[in-house]
């Protein structure tokens, strides 16, 4: 998952969301990935430079999230 890493000179930061070492940061971005956002196509292009542990073939990119209605209300 992309998350706001919130330090200077870095872009946005990826956090593993699933298994043992669910909220683990893996990596803090640089600048060029984007500030508020990464692009799709840097984060394919670049992916294993700055990636070891996860396989470009087991990643799932999600473009944008749909809102769905909330089940409690």
């Amino acid at each position: 998952m992309v998350y706001d890493c919130a330090l200077e000179g870095q872009g946005m930061g990826l956090v593993v969301i699933t298994g043992y070492y669910a909220g683990t940061p893996i990596v803090h971005l640089p600048e060029e990935s984007g500030k508020l956002s990464i692009s799709t196509s840097w984060l394919i292009n670049n992916f294993t430079k700055w990636v070891e542990d996860a396989p470009l073939g087991e990643v799932f990119i999600i473009e944008k999230i749909m809102k769905t209605e909330d089940p409690f209300s």
